[in-house]
């Protein structure tokens, strides 16, 4: 059993969704590649590997990303060309974890995070925002 989960759909039925997001453009350059955002989401994460009972401490935010080939296992040389630019983040990197690509919070952030911005580089330093926004339930 993983921390987190591979979709939101995932964990909604594992009870660690938060709420989902949606991001106001479809695609993003990072590096030399255009990327296809396929989800986002926040959620819990369990307390260990083999436990049920949820660890409400951190909020991960996730991203799915897929290049053109239909890959969408994460890279990491993109974590430098991505940004979350929301000024209550828990750690200030984009990290990777469970095969995502996720950012954290605090607990006491969970009403904060509304919108959720982040800057994505090429490799010609050229900066993109995107804002991903949580979708009302």
């Amino acid at each position: 059993m993983a921390f987190y989960h591979d979709s939101a759909k995932e964990s909604k039925d594992n009870g660690l969704l938060i709420d989902q997001y949606w991001s106001d453009k479809k695609s993003v350059d990072i590096g030399n590649q255009k990327y296809k955002i396929i989800e986002s989401w926040t959620s819990y994460k369990f307390k260990a590997r083999n436990s049920k009972e949820i660890y409400k401490e951190i909020i991960s935010f996730t991203i799915i990303l897929e290049d053109s080939s239909k890959n969408r296992k994460p890279d990491f040389r993109l974590t430098n060309l991505m940004k979350c630019k929301n000024k209550d983040l828990l750690f200030n990197n984009v990290g990777i974890s469970d095969s995502q690509y996720r950012v954290f919070f605090d607990k006491k952030s969970k009403e904060n995070i509304d919108t959720i911005a982040f800057e994505f580089r090429d490799y010609s330093n050229n900066a993109t925002l995107i804002n991903f926004i949580k979708h009302n339930k």
